[in-house]
C-alpha cells in the first residue's frame, strides 16, 4: 500500500508561522516610524493651508487676518485681526473699493489642533522667537504678513518641517528642516 501526501504537516505549518512572525516582528518598527512622519508631514501641509487661507481671507475681505499658535494646545487659529476700534466698541469703516466683500456676521474662528505626536517646537515672528504660549502671524490685506518661520517636530524631535511666510508676498512654503 502506497502513501500519497496531499497536504502539510503540523510540523510545517508551525515552522512557516514561526518565519511569518519573525519578518513581521522585524517589519512593524519601519512601520510605525513611516507612520508618525507620515502624520508630522500631514500636520505641517494642513498648518500652511491654514496659513494660505488666512491670507487668501485678508485679500478677499480687504481686512487683517491672523493665525494665533498656541503651543500649550498644539492649536493654530484663524480669524480677523480685532482693530483698535473693535475692542473699544467703535463701528469699524466699510471699504468702499469695488469687489470687496461687504462685513457679515462675526465669523467664527478656524481652528486646527496638531495630532498628538506632532508639537509645535518653535515660531519666529518678525524679529520675536517664541517656543512657548502663544504667538500670532498677521496677514495684510494686500496678501504681505509680518513673515515668519512655524518649525513642528515628532514627538522625539527627530524630525522637523519648516513653514516659512514670506513678509513680502505673505507666500507660505513647507520645507523639510535637515
Amino acid at each position: 500500500m502506497k502513501w500519497h501526501s496531499k497536504g502539510f504537516t503540523l510540523i510545517e505549518l508551525i515552522i512557516v508561522l514561526v518565519i511569518v512572525s519573525i519578518m513581521a516582528a522585524m517589519v512593524s518598527p519601519t512601520i510605525s516610524r513611516s507612520l508618525a512622519s507620515l502624520q508630522l508631514k500631514t500636520a505641517a501641509r494642513k498648518v500652511a493651508a491654514a496659513l494660505r487661507y488666512a491670507r487668501t481671507q485678508a485679500i478677499a475681505r480687504a481686512e487683517d487676518y491672523q493665525a494665533v499658535f498656541s503651543f500649550d494646545e498644539r492649536q493654530v487659529t484663524i480669524s480677523p485681526a480685532e482693530s483698535e476700534g473693535e475692542e473699544s466698541g467703535e463701528e469699524k469703516a466699510l471699504p468702499e473699493a469695488e469687489g470687496a466683500q461687504k462685513p457679515q456676521e462675526q465669523e467664527k474662528p478656524k481652528v486646527y489642533t496638531l495630532p498628538e505626536e506632532v508639537k509645535f517646537l518653535e515660531l519666529v515672528a518678525g524679529e520675536e522667537e517664541v517656543n512657548s504660549g502663544s504667538a500670532t502671524i498677521t496677514f495684510r490685506p494686500n496678501g504681505s504678513s509680518e513673515g515668519g518661520e512655524v518649525i513642528l517636530s515628532d514627538a522625539a524631535e527627530k524630525r522637523e518641517y519648516r513653514i516659512v511666510v514670506s513678509f513680502l508676498t505673505g507666500a507660505v512654503e513647507v520645507k523639510e528642516k535637515e
